[in-house]
């Protein structure tokens, strides 16, 4: 139900946004064919409106998404995972590797999220033979 009215909001707020718009758009088109004192001041004013108010509208838009944290239409990487996505990714992962989930990984050789092959660290075998590794 709350749903429902969030949704009925957001339909009347686009329509009139589409409103506002296109009467925007069309008293620049009236202001450049009229002759009249201060035509020209009330056609860059219009002018400018039509580019500034979108551009505004498109900010409202970001920040809103930005400060609850939703994808919208102004999202600047929305293939990018949330945050929330790449934690429980983590979590998930340090949970398995506690677990001791990583029995099907060879101890010999590992490989790194790029592909590369890791050998891995034998900090034992270099104290009792004086190496380091560089």
């Amino acid at each position: 139900m709350e749903d429902q009215k969030i949704k009925r909001h957001k339909q009347i707020a686009a329509i009139i946004g589409i409103i506002l718009l296109a009467a925007l758009y069309l008293a620049t088109f009236i202001l450049a064919l009229c002759r009249f004192d201060g035509a020209s001041s009330l056609f860059m004013g219009a002018l400018a409106c039509t580019v500034v108010v979108p551009i505004l509208i498109w900010i409202y838009i970001w920040l809103y998404g930005l400060l609850t944290r939703k994808k919208t239409i102004a999202t600047l990487f929305p293939d990018a995972p949330d945050d929330d996505e790449v934690l429980e990714a983590q979590l998930a992962k340090a949970q398995s590797m506690q677990a001791g989930d990583t029995q099907n990984e060879d101890i010999s050789q590992r490989t790194s999220d790029s592909g590369a092959v890791v050998k891995p660290k034998n900090d034992t075998a270099d104290k009792v033979h004086g190496k380091r590794r560089t």
